[in-house]
């Protein structure tokens, strides 16, 4: 597989592995005997900062280091329109994705911690894939006057119509965008981290 896997962070039972010499044929065994799938994640809240994971292993992103979303106590929800304003003036989706630099949680972190250092309530989400694979990132808002809205910006600015059993198919947010994005594969499951 790819230099990612050297790069994912592993905590179990409490102790940080990063550093240790392991070969990639244990961690994958760690996925199987631990029962996680690579791709699915959780959480754990730890003093506003919040890390996604699912039981022992820590989603990171290409830099090796845990994604970290911010949670500030003055961020709230607000209407799609402040939503679509703070969208636009957010440069995230200028960085290119690139696995060994940038990954798509990069990009939902990043978009996340923005959003919430304006004072907008955002969402980092996981989403799993039928197919498998490496599953994908992107954020949610719930807005005060369209409830909750997934956008994504790895690729450009796109909005996301979530759906159990539907094709992730990544619409962009400006119509005389002169890209498309690609389905990405039906969605297995999402889970939503605020």
């Amino acid at each position: 597989m790819s230099k990612f896997i050297d790069k994912l962070v592993i905590y179990m039972m409490g102790l940080d592995m990063t550093g240790l010499d392991i070969s990639r044929e244990w961690i994958y065994v760690a996925l199987v005997i631990g029962g996680v799938a690579f791709g699915h994640f959780g959480y754990i809240l730890n003093h506003g900062d919040l890390h996604p994971h699912k039981g022992v292993i820590y989603y990171a992103g290409a830099d090796g280091n845990k994604i970290t979303l911010a949670h500030h106590e003055n961020a709230t929800d607000v209407t799609y329109s402040k939503v679509m304003q703070f969208i636009e003036s957010d440069t995230t989706d200028k960085i290119p994705f690139q696995k060994e630099k940038f990954t798509c949680g990069d990009h939902a972190e990043l978009v996340q911690n923005n959003a919430e250092n304006a004072g907008i309530r955002c969402a980092w989400v996981s989403i799993d894939f039928e197919c498998g694979g490496n599953g994908h990132a992107c954020n949610a808002f719930n807005t005060t006057d369209r409830g909750l809205v997934f956008i994504d910006c790895t690729n450009g600015d796109a909005h996301v119509d979530m759906q159990i059993g539907q094709w992730y198919a990544p619409t962009p947010l400006d119509p005389n965008a002169d890209y498309t994005i690609e389905p990405l594969g039906v969605v297995k499951n999402y889970e939503i981290y605020w």
